[in-house]
């Protein structure tokens, strides 16, 4: 009987000891997500989401040109400097672009086209103001592959 109630006292030590690290562990991971939740990293790139929701307001001003050959290929690049309340400074040619630009008038007025749509769109609507750093300078990619209308 000695042996049952020390096993049982020992059990009991064994299960308040889990209990008492499952809970410094909670306790640590909720201090952990407090943190990363109400600090914002300037350095970290945009979310997919954010650029997605970007993307959205300028895409619905763009257009392939009608009887493009090979349009799903007419993928172009532009450089895009705002303002902080979201209006566009400046819209350039990416340097990937700038070689197909002068040997391809199908390229050249997807491109065209795609410099106008960012300017059409200015300002852009609900950027957060405190992550100006992270989207005053971008880089857009139109693709008509992922672009839905």
């Amino acid at each position: 009987m000695k042996d049952t109630a020390k096993k049982q006292q020992k059990d009991e030590k064994a299960d308040k000891k889990k209990k008492e690290l499952a809970d410094n562990g909670e306790q640590k991971e909720d201090k952990a997500t407090k943190n990363n939740s109400q600090t914002y990293d300037p350095t970290l790139p945009m979310s997919l989401s954010e650029r997605d929701a970007i993307m959205g307001q300028i895409a619905k001003n763009w257009s392939v040109p009608a009887g493009a050959k090979d349009a799903h290929e007419l993928v172009v690049i532009v450089n895009v400097e705002l303002r902080e309340d979201g209006e566009v400074l400046k819209v350039e040619l990416a340097n990937a672009s700038k070689p197909r630009y002068s040997q391809d008038t199908f390229f050249r007025a997807a491109a065209d086209s795609a410099i106008r749509a960012v300017k059409l769109s200015s300002p852009l609507k609900n950027l957060p103001p405190d992550k100006y750093a992270t989207w005053r300078e971008m880089e857009l990619t139109f693709n008509p592959r992922e672009m839905l209308f």
